[in-house]
């Protein structure tokens, strides 16, 4: 382990430096939140304003049977994290290596699941809520969100003309009806009843139950370089192609304009090249969460640049520095 590469790192929602062994419930919450998330590493004897390393005042062996018979004691399914410590400076650092869970969600036992599962968001660890729970449930089962049966909703809901023009867009021969949708795997019966998957019912249905107002994407214009000033401003729903359509439809209106003129010849080119706001367009709709309801996708057009925010975190154990790299 490099602990000068990881010094000089900031907290993240893979480390956490603590300059001394922190308070039981504390370092219970942050590895309950790194085994729900996708790891992380915890250092004791760091300063975490100034990275100082402070070292370890305790027999290094007797801390570590302590921590783990805590960790033991009081989280459950267990979780067993890696322990090593690191010399430097003439002084120990102690390094809990927590790896992803594969049995989540992980919680307090003395909470139980409802109250005592943490997630990691940023460098903080936060109390998961229901909707957390049951995607930790389903990241275990390895189910994806788009892939449940949407039970507010029937299969004669969907479009067929959207349907058509997806499968012409994909080449596929097929007489359009509603038995498609099952015969495509958009659909299946539950209890005598036909009804869509929710990646169907977002991409193929223009009549939606009310929750699915929290798929908006919104579009936003300002008057310079932040957002005290606002000019103008649309929301778009699905269906996701629509949405689409519409919200690049908004970005041709609203990003600024360059004008050149050479005698009589008078040109226009966008300041930002329209063909890669449609990839950041494309990206953020298919790559949002959508099983986080009531925050939309944020698109802000500023007077010097343009900014998409997406609901979700970044998968796995994938970090910014990694995509850096090129990974």
């Amino acid at each position: 382990m490099d602990i000068d590469y990881l010094i000089k790192q900031p907290e993240n929602r893979h480390l956490e430096f603590k300059e001394e062994v922190p308070q039981k419930s504390s370092l219970i919450k942050t590895i309950i939140a790194f085994a729900n998330g996708s790891g992380g590493i915890i250092l004791i004897g760091i300063n975490d304003k100034t990275r100082e390393i402070v070292g370890l005042n305790e027999d290094i062996i007797q801390l570590e049977e302590r921590l783990s018979n805590i960790i033991f004691d009081t989280i459950a399914p267990t979780i067993i994290p890696f322990f090593s410590y690191i010399h430097k400076n003439d002084s120990y650092v102690l390094s809990i290596k927590v790896p992803p869970g594969v049995q989540k969600p992980y919680y307090m036992k003395s909470k139980g699941i409802e109250d005592g599962t943490f997630i990691r968001v940023g460098s903080t660890n936060r109390k998961a809520d229901y909707a957390w729970i049951e995607d930790l449930r389903r990241q275990s089962s390895n189910i994806s969100y788009d892939t449940l049966i949407e039970h507010q909703m029937e299969t004669q809901q969907l479009d067929r003309s959207i349907l058509k023009k997806f499968l012409a867009i994909s080449q596929k021969q097929l007489e359009v009806r509603t038995s498609s949708f099952e015969k495509l795997g958009f659909a299946k019966k539950n209890n005598g009843k036909s009804h869509p998957l929710i990646g169907a019912a977002l991409t193929f249905s223009i009549d939606y139950p009310e929750h699915y107002q929290s798929y908006f994407l919104k579009v936003t214009r300002y008057n310079d370089t932040s957002m005290s000033k606002i000019i103008d401003s649309k929301e778009f729903y699905p269906p996701l192609q629509s949405q689409l359509e519409q919200a690049y439809s908004a970005c041709k209106l609203f990003v600024r304009k360059r004008i050149e003129i050479n005698e009589l010849t008078r040109k226009e080119e966008y300041v930002i090249q329209m063909s890669s706001i449609r990839e950041l367009l494309i990206n953020a709709i298919c790559h949002r969460d959508y099983s986080r309801q009531g925050s939309g996708i944020q698109v802000h057009i500023f007077s010097d640049r343009l900014e998409v925010i997406s609901p979700g975190v970044l998968p796995g154990d994938l970090t910014i520095d990694d995509m850096g790299k090129g990974v």
